[in-house]
């Protein structure tokens, strides 16, 4: 739990693309300009940094009744978070050849039964968000 993860790739098992755009698609990957930005900040700021591909799902494993089920619904990869908006913005950023990539804090885990509080998630994004920052301005 609290790790810092930059998603280099999103899978997304809904009609966003379909919807918008007739086509199907389920993977899609981050901007490596970005991502490479964030990595060398990472390492200036000795940020261990977690990297590879996150789920971008409408529901949190987490909090899902049936996780067998959840699990069984996406393929059988190496995914390191679940989020809710990666897939779409870089969907969007591929689309209008734009650049989007993804940076989060994991601050629930099925695999870390401890509960932060509100004050505690919200000290916890600063890591990443200076991360973010000093990206921008490299």
């Amino acid at each position: 739990m609290l790790d810092v993860v930059l998603s280099n790739s999103a899978y997304c098992k809904s009609y966003f693309d379909e919807l918008l755009d007739g086509i199907d698609i389920d993977f899609i990957q981050s901007s490596n300009t970005l991502n490479r930005k964030i990595i060398n900040s990472a390492k200036v700021k000795g940020i261990d940094l977690k990297i590879g591909k996150t789920i971008t799902s409408d529901v949190f494993d987490l909090y899902c009744d049936d996780k067998v089920k959840f699990k069984n619904h996406f393929p059988d990869m190496e995914f390191l978070a679940v989020e809710m908006e990666a897939f779409g913005l870089f969907y969007i950023a591929n689309k209008l050849g734009k650049e989007a990539t993804c940076l989060l804090t994991v601050v629930d885990s099925p695999f870390d039964k401890r509960s932060l509080t509100s004050d505690e998630r919200e000290k916890s994004l600063n890591k990443m968000i200076e991360l973010a920052l000093d990206s921008i301005i490299e």
